[in-house]
């Protein structure tokens, strides 16, 4: 049980450091963001990163993600390792060619505005993100940071060049996220030598079968995702304009980094799960980690509401005030998106990627019908309330669904007390006071010290041994 965990803290770790890097590099580029860019234009970008991230599934119809579990079992076996990754190479080849020429029917047709920056875009995503889920498979994680930390910082140099110096605005946003998405898969071509592990001669129309019937089922998986976290975008473009969908942009950019901070545990989580899927004390192992990743994430989002009446101050222009309200909000739906998250690679793990689908697809569909009755009433209001029930249903949904396969056991109290301190926190929150932010900032810190202290000196611990080496 305890080398599980030091297997998980040490993989979280080796993650994080590439993550916390880059994240954080774009996250302070905000203000400079906010500063030179209209709401407009600010608006237009996260559209076509957002059309982008659609586009995705339909393009590979999510092999990379069949790569990584069917790569997991394989590791010690090079032929294994070869065949899979030779014929997911071709499945995705196959349905790349013919997913761009319906693409490009459908933009020549309807002459879709920015249509071609939404494919370079997605494409170049899409290059990064297979060669990503191939270095994690062969149980690379080190390789996997670098490549992340290679795409972040290029793209933070790439927007200062781009936006900054050369003032290209719109277009020079777009043009950073390809650039740096292609670094980032050059990185892991030549690093992990991908190229090597493909061949024609281990083409099998089985084995593709094989991957497609794991993969397929987690397309809709995906599109319900994206309906959920990016959807609201979308619809407050329509209904109410992109300057409005600025303004949310920039509300939501704290519980994206929030995001960003528990998909680090997340990715070396899901790993751990699928590696212990068979271990004896498997459901012991899955409900600690559950639990402590819970914890871990959830009183980062405690403490980030605490300090966000100094933060705002600081990182947005006055321009995007109206942005300040909403936070809470967001940050409230991450929560549920990572406990709803956890329970998820816990589907992966059994590889039940029909359930995994099915649940979000769900929980997606109750967010557009939200959206959709209360947007033109309540604005984006409705877009925050709509991802609070979407995921608090998806949550629910899967842990009484997982129950009939597995023990999960939880300290009712740990998370009693997590909900009440961040009542407490928002309570105040809308105070805006700076001297009420710094005595409740202060105060979530200890809060998160003594309720994850056994996790905290654990890490602590892996730290210090990785900088003595």
């Amino acid at each position: 049980m305890k080398d599980n965990e030091k297997s998980l803290f040490k993989n979280t770790f080796i993650i994080f450091i590439s993550k916390f890097c880059t994240q954080f590099l774009s996250f302070f580029l905000l203000p400079l963001f906010t500063s030179i860019l209209s709401t407009y234009e600010y608006g237009e970008f996260d559209l076509i990163a957002t059309y982008a991230c659609l586009l995705f599934p339909f393009m590979t119809i999510q092999l990379e993600n069949g790569i990584f579990r069917f790569l997991i079992d394989v590791r010690k076996d090079k032929v294994k390792t070869n065949i899979i990754i030779s014929n997911a190479f071709i499945g995705m080849l196959i349905q790349v060619l013919v997913f761009s020429i319906f693409y490009f029917i459908i933009i020549i047709t309807f002459n879709i505005e920015n249509g071609v920056y939404i494919f370079i875009y997605s494409f170049s995503y899409m290059l990064s993100n297979v060669f990503l889920q191939v270095s994690r498979g062969l149980g690379d994680n080190i390789s996997y940071s670098i490549s992340s930390l290679v795409s972040g910082i290029t793209n933070v140099a790439f927007c200062l060049l781009f936006v900054y110096i050369c003032k290209l605005g719109l277009l020079g946003m777009v043009l950073s996220g390809i650039f740096s998405n292609l670094l980032g898969a050059i990185y892991l071509l030549f690093k992990k030598r991908i190229l090597s592990y493909f061949s024609l001669q281990y083409f099998d129309k089985k084995d593709i079968k094989k991957l497609v019937k794991y993969s397929l089922p987690l397309v809709p998986n995906s599109l319900s995702s994206w309906i959920i976290n990016i959807s609201d975008k979308v619809m407050i473009s329509w209904f109410i304009g992109s300057s409005a969908n600025g303004i949310f942009s920039v509300s939501s950019k704290f519980s994206t980094l929030l995001s960003h901070v528990y998909s680090v545990f997340n990715l070396s989580w899901t790993e751990s799960a699928s590696v212990n899927s068979n271990y004896e004390e498997r459901d012991k192992f899955f409900s600690s980690s559950i639990e402590n990743i819970f914890k871990i994430c959830t009183c980062l989002c405690i403490i980030t509401i605490a300090a966000m009446p100094i933060i705002f101050r600081i990182m947005i222009n006055e321009s995007f005030g109206e942005a300040y309200i909403y936070i809470p909000l967001k940050i409230i739906g991450t929560i549920f998106e990572i406990f709803s998250g956890l329970l998820g690679a816990v589907y992966i793990s059994l590889k039940f990627s029909k359930n995994i689908a099915f649940s979000t697809l769900v929980a997606g569909i109750i967010n557009v019908a939200i959206n959709f009755v209360f947007m033109r009433q309540y604005g984006i209001y409705a877009a925050c309330f709509s991802t609070i029930v979407a995921y608090l249903l998806l949550s629910l949904y899967r842990l009484f669904d997982l129950k009939k396969h597995i023990k999960l056991k939880f300290s009712l109290a740990s998370i009693a007390s997590i909900f009440i301190m961040l009542a407490i926190q928002i309570y105040f929150y809308y105070k805006n006071s700076i001297a009420i932010s710094l005595i409740f900032t202060l105060i979530a810190i200890i809060y998160t010290f003594v309720l994850n202290k056994r996790l905290i000196l654990s890490f602590s611990n892996i730290i210090i041994r990785k900088l003595r080496k």
